[in-house]
């Protein structure tokens, strides 16, 4: 894989492990793991108040008899305007989807891989930004890609600069920041293109 510098120059090469970076497309195990951790970020805190816990009288409506019309209890109940939620979310947590590690080695290996098949992937030799301002970042971005389209930036473990890098391309709308050892199944699905430095 070729590695290129800010401006787009090659500057040397890097050896892909193919275990990793040629693994063919698996559709099944990309949803489980993409429907997993969608699933897991929901905080499950929606509630609604049933018709026991709506403060309203408790008078019955109007007699029983004698009206013409339907009989009617209290102003609660759910058919009246302003009355509880009959079979509403009650906050309750639900129990997570879990998926077996391997599995989402195997979706991560596989995505990671259709990438570079689609030649969606570049690996940069390092970010450096004068004054570490967005409009820097931007012009880096609009470089590398000829145009503003979403991607995602994938920072090293050691990588210099890291939080002055993260606060240049945070407020960029087309673009995400991470680092490589936090790198999961939605955040590799969602952008067009991903961009590595060489330590990540």
């Amino acid at each position: 894989m070729e590695v290129i510098n800010q401006n787009g120059d090659i500057v040397s090469s890097l050896f892909l492990n193919p275990n990793i970076w040629q693994v063919p497309l698996l559709r099944p195990i990309i949803s489980l793991a993409y429907r997993s951790y969608f699933s897991n970020q929901h905080q499950n805190t929606h509630k609604t108040k049933n018709k026991s816990e709506v403060k309203k009288t408790t008078k019955k409506w109007r007699r029983q008899k004698g009206t013409g019309m339907a009989r009617q209890g209290p102003r609660s109940n759910p058919h009246f305007v302003g009355g509880g939620v009959a079979h509403g979310p009650r906050g309750e947590k639900k129990s997570p989807l879990v998926t077996n590690k391997k599995v989402k080695k195997k979706a991560l290996q596989s995505l990671l891989s259709e990438k570079i098949r689609r030649k969606e992937i570049i690996i940069i030799e390092k970010i450096i930004l004068e004054n570490y301002k967005t409009k820097e970042a931007e012009k880096i971005l609009i470089n590398l890609l000829n145009k503003k389209v979403s991607s995602l930036v994938i920072l090293g473990k050691e990588e210099e600069n890291k939080k002055e890098l993260s606060q240049a391309f945070r407020n960029l709308p087309y673009a995400k920041i991470t680092e490589s050892q936090n790198i999961n199944v939605f955040q590799v699905l969602t952008p067009h293109y991903l961009i590595f430095t060489q330590n990540a």
